[in-house]
């Protein structure tokens, strides 16, 4: 069983407005991560100052936290990296929100046409700009998570609210937007051109939470909806199980609809996070209340408020495998990762003992007396509980991404109410954000 092999804090607010969301790492064991902050703060010993009200920032790290550079973008208006990933070539990308016009470099501008647009930005290994896509309508629309096949096409996960969203430079496009909340995936080319986008919409809110790739290049998109008839790419998908329900897509790396499934029961029901394996399956994290059947295989939440998910797809949709986090309190916050090595790493949080399954084993952690732990464990491909870890403080953690390096070390980032132990590394009681790695894991 691995142990957290170092923290580092930061002096960020540890909210909505200030916060780390996104973290991977890459080949060499780099590490990138992103998110958003005001003022003058500093992560990892770096310094960062925002320009206008909410800027975001994008830093990449050595594999032992040492800062290889940093960077911060925005203008008056608030503008906030909510996810990054790494491309096969070291570039990092990152999605997000902006308002009003920003400058992210010479000739790589970003000009918002409404309330907030999506941006979907590309720097180089040494972080430096290189192009940035923007997209929205008058209302409020956002990049929610990216994604890079291994080709170096970049995919992201879109909301929108604007019935009239469009592409930039492009004419307004048929979204098919109906409910409030709609979603799109989109696959840029490594050179930021479009190649496709898909919708998920429908009457009531739908929500696109994650997207993957696998080994090939095939997309998996997740996410919830309320609505009565959720459309996918205009046909109808499912019906209606409860107050919200789980949705996942799987499309080729053209665009091709593979497959689609909406599955819940009679309590809210999301799917929160994705990852690609070998042979075409999909791996779905995400959250559940009450009793929910995954195509036939029904699981039962515990007495608490809310549990967690972990379900394999099979290469034509059906479910292979489900496994559960539960305790009597909540957990929140599924975020996943593939890891190279053939581990699916799983991160969230806890408040109680909580109780996490494999097809054979389980194991439990405990909380202590914080008011949410983080945790982190790793399932075989095939289903098996490998490991668990647990760290956290007095106060609330919430835990916003996951990622995995090539010896099988994984990193979280998050926020923190102070004085967090991870493992023997204690954060400063003046750290609300923070970042943790393991030591190397093998299989």
């Amino acid at each position: 069983m691995p142990t957290f092999a170092w923290a580092r804090g930061g002096t960020l607010e540890g909210t909505l407005q200030q916060a780390i969301r996104g973290v991977d790492v890459g080949p060499d064991g780099a590490i990138v991560i992103c998110g958003n902050l005001s003022g003058s703060r500093s992560i990892a010993g770096q310094p960062l100052t925002s320009s206008g009200g909410e800027d975001l920032f994008v830093m990449m790290l050595e594999p032992d936290a040492t800062v290889r550079w940093a960077r911060t973008f925005g203008a008056a208006g608030t503008d906030v990296a909510i996810d990054c990933d790494l491309a096969p070539s070291g570039a990092v990308v990152v999605t997000g929100l902006f308002q009003r016009r920003v400058t992210f470099g010479p000739s790589v501008v970003g000009v918002a046409v409404g309330a907030s647009d999506a941006f979907t930005l590309l720097l180089t290994p040494g972080g430096t700009p290189s192009w940035v896509r923007t997209a929205g309508g008058a209302a409020n629309d956002y990049g929610n998570e990216v994604a890079v096949d291994p080709a170096g096409n970049v995919v992201i996960a879109l909301m929108y609210e604007s019935a009239d969203f469009a592409f930039a430079g492009q004419a307004p496009v048929a979204v098919g937007h109906q409910g409030r909340n709609d979603t799109l995936v989109v696959s840029y080319a490594p050179d930021g051109a479009l190649r496709w986008w898909r919708s998920v919409t429908g009457d009531g809110d739908d929500l696109g939470r994650g997207v993957a790739t696998d080994p090939v290049g095939n997309v998996i998109f997740v996410g919830e909806t309320t609505s009565a008839v959720m459309q996918v790419q205009g046909t109808p998908v499912g019906t209606p199980a409860g107050g919200a329900d789980l949705f996942v897509t799987s499309w080729t790396p053209d665009g091709a609809l593979r497959w689609a499934r909406r599955q819940g029961g009679p309590g809210d029901d999301a799917a929160r996070a994705a990852g690609g394996g070998p042979g075409g399956v999909a791996f779905v994290g995400g959250r559940f209340t009450g009793s929910v059947d995954f195509g036939g295989m029904t699981r039962v939440s515990a007495a608490g408020t809310a549990d967690l998910f972990l379900v394999r797809f099979g290469a034509a949709g059906a479910v292979d495998w489900v496994n559960t986090v539960r305790s009597t309190g909540t957990e929140e916050g599924v975020e996943l990762s593939v890891s190279r090595l053939g581990e699916v790493v799983v991160s969230g949080d806890f408040s109680s003992e909580v109780t996490l399954t494999g097809n054979s084993t389980a194991l439990t952690l405990s909380a202590g007396t914080a008011q949410s732990d983080e945790f982190v464990a790793a399932w075989t491909l095939d289903g098996e509980l490998r490991w668990a870890l647990a760290g956290g403080g007095p106060g609330r953690e919430v835990n916003y991404d996951v990622g995995v390096g090539p010896t099988g070390a994984v990193v979280l980032v998050g926020t923190s109410q102070g004085a967090a132990t991870f493992g023997a590394h204690r954060l400063s009681s003046q750290d609300r954000v923070y970042i943790a790695a393991t030591d190397p894991c093998q299989p």
